[in-house]
């Protein structure tokens, strides 16, 4: 006689099915056994999320790295220069804090990366803090501040006024410039 309230289960052996997002993962491995990243090893203290982490955010190496209270006072820090840099747009004091902010994101990276450089001659390091320097101004803030004052504002300066003009919308025959 067949039973007739038996639950269906599916068998353990069955493997469960590949998720949307699977292909990135894909790509991903693929890219990384084809430019032999796979053969890097990172010292056990740094991983490579928290390395990849503090390259985009700024603070956050140091606080990942350091003490906390440093952490903290580098994300702060980074926070207020941030603001500081948005309210003086145009003024050299947005300058200033700009610099300011790529060199202690450059510095927070640089302190966390401390393990994979301990053993390293003074000109190595020095050379490998100069190329994170270039690797953040150049990959990161240039064409976040390229973007931002083609596509959202751009500050100009007038009779010893700066004009802060929001951009919004594009002309084909004035490509690059703010309306």
């Amino acid at each position: 006689m067949a039973r007739t309230h038996t639950p269906e289960e599916h068998p353990v052996f069955y493997p469960p099915r590949a998720r949307w997002y699977s292909p990135v993962f894909y790509f991903g491995n693929f890219l990384r056994r084809r430019l032999a990243m796979d053969r890097i090893k990172l010292p056990r203290e740094m991983k490579t999320g928290a390395l990849v982490a503090g390259f985009f955010v700024p603070g956050l190496a140091v606080w990942l790295r350091g003490p906390r209270l440093w952490g903290h006072a580098a994300l702060a820090a980074s926070a207020s220069l941030i603001m500081i840099f948005v309210a003086r747009l145009g003024y050299p004091a947005a300058n200033f804090a700009f610099g300011l902010l790529i060199s202690l994101h450059a510095t927070g990276l640089v302190y966390y990366c401390n393990p994979l450089m301990a053993d390293e001659p003074f000109r190595s390091r020095l050379a490998f803090t100069f190329l994170i320097l270039l690797a953040i101004g150049l990959l990161l803030y240039l064409p976040a501040r390229n973007y931002i004052q083609g596509h959202w504002v751009t500050p100009l300066r007038m009779n010893g006024h700066v004009i802060v003009v929001q951009c919004k919308r594009r002309l084909k025959s004035a490509a690059g410039s703010c309306v």
